[in-house]
């Protein structure tokens, strides 16, 4: 039951913090580039995107580590 919790956690832990950092990054080069640091809101994926795969490594991750480990008791 903690491997859940520890997982979920991790989850969201790394989603929000990469999406708090792509919007501090796209806001930073919007203001850098195009002098208008909302530049790049009417691109949601270079938001979202990156988020979402962070949100999923570290279930894949575990995912993979269970597989892994329930394999090898089978040999």
């Amino acid at each position: 039951m903690w491997k859940i919790v520890v997982t979920v956690v991790s989850m969201l832990v790394s989603g929000v913090v990469t999406i708090y950092t792509m919007m501090f990054i796209l806001m930073e080069l919007g203001s850098r580039f195009h002098n208008n640091y909302e530049y790049y809101a009417r691109y949601p994926v270079l938001l979202f995107g990156p988020a979402a795969i962070a949100f999923l490594a570290p279930g894949a991750v575990v995912w993979y580590l269970e597989r892994r480990d329930n394999n090898r008791g089978k040999r």
